[in-house]
C-alpha cells in the first residue's frame, strides 16, 4: 500500500497531510491549466505521430468510440460516458507508437482524472467535445499530421475553459 502511494502521490494523484497519511491531491484551477497545457502538447504530438503510424482499422476504432459517445442517450452514465471519453484519446496515443510518449500520457492523464471528469459532466461540455473529436478524427483520416495536432492541442485547451468553469459553479454554491 506504501509503495502504491508513493508511486502515485509521485504522479500528483495524492499529497502528503501533516500527519504523513496521504489523501487525494486538490489542485487549484492554475496547476490543473499548466498541467492540461503539458496534456494538450502531449496529445498533440501523439495525434501528429498517429497520423503516420496508425493502422486503417486503429482510425476506424477511434471513429468508432466517437460514434457511441455521440449516440449515448441523453441520461446515459456520465462515468461509461466519460470512459468512452478516456478511451477515445488513449487509442490516438497507443497508436502513435511512441513509448515515452504513452508513458508520460498515461502519467498526466492519471493526475488529471478527476478534473477531466468534472469538465466531461458539463453539458455543453459534452457538446462540444464531441464536435471536436469529430474535427480530430477527420484529420487523422486525412493523415493530416498538422491539422490532427491543431485539433488535439485545441481539445484539451477547451478543457481547460470547463473546468474553470465547474470551478467557479461549485465556488458559487
Amino acid at each position: 500500500v506504501k509503495e502504491c502511494g508513493r508511486v502515485l502521490g509521485g504522479g500528483g494523484v495524492f499529497e502528503d497531510g501533516p500527519t504523513g497519511r496521504p489523501y487525494v491531491a486538490n489542485p487549484t484551477v492554475e496547476e490543473l491549466a499548466q498541467s492540461l497545457q503539458v496534456l494538450g502538447a502531449l496529445e498533440s504530438l501523439a495525434g501528429e505521430l498517429a497520423c503516420v503510424a496508425a493502422t486503417d482499422a486503429e482510425i476506424a476504432e477511434v471513429s468508432a468510440l466517437c460514434e457511441q459517445m455521440n449516440n449515448a442517450p441523453e441520461a446515459f452514465d456520465p462515468l461509461e460516458y466519460f470512459k468512452l471519453d478516456m478511451a477515445f484519446h488513449r487509442k490516438i496515443i497507443v497508436a502513435a507508437r511512441n513509448a515515452p510518449l504513452i508513458a508520460t500520457h498515461a502519467q498526466y492523464n492519471a493526475r488529471l482524472w478527476r478534473a477531466r471528469f468534472i469538465s466531461s459532466k458539463r453539458r455543453g461540455g459534452r457538446n462540444s467535445a464531441l464536435g471536436q473529436h469529430i474535427d480530430i478524427i477527420d484529420a487523422l483520416r486525412r493523415r493530416d499530421a498538422t491539422e490532427t495536432a491543431r485539433q488535439m492541442r485545441r481539445h484539451l485547451e477547451t478543457t481547460v475553459v470547463h473546468i474553470t468553469a465547474a470551478y467557479e459553479n461549485a465556488e458559487q454554491r
